[in-house]
């Protein structure tokens, strides 16, 4: 049976703008789906209410408040997360933050990209399909 890469339905949590939005492009340039993009610790809570991402991009400093209760709520429900701050010491001595990967600001897009193929959802292929293919 073969595994097929599907695109992610990524939540972005950042408080910064353009950020957010350069963030979305490269994404949906990649044929990943954004489901919304929240910018403060009450939305991104509300967010993970209302939906149930693939995976999300969370930036720590949101304002004057940080993600630590986001992150701690994606370990809980098992949603992995990639941290996307400009504090890299952040993501190794907090250990509430359990990502399963970090990019330092500025981004580099590259390797977001390989990080969100990286973690991916998969889905097998129905048999059906592989042994028409056959």
């Amino acid at each position: 049976m073969l595994n097929l890469w599907r695109p992610a339905q990524i939540l972005i949590v950042e408080d910064e703008t353009f950020i957010a939005l350069m963030l979305q492009h490269e994404l949906e340039s990649a044929g990943h789906q954004v489901l919304k993009i929240v910018s403060n610790l009450r939305e991104g809570l509300q967010a993970l209410n209302e939906c149930r991402p693939d995976l999300v991009l969370l930036d720590h400093n949101l304002g004057s408040e940080t993600s630590l209760e986001i992150a701690a709520n994606l370990n809980h429900l098992g949603v992995p997360y990639i941290l996307c701050t400009a504090h890299k010491e952040i993501a190794t001595s907090t250990p509430t933050y359990r990502p399963v990967g970090s990019l330092d600001k500025p981004i580099d897009f590259e390797r977001l990209q390989a990080l969100v193929a990286l973690h991916a959802p998969v889905e097998t292929e129905p048999a059906a399909l592989s042994a028409s293919a056959a």
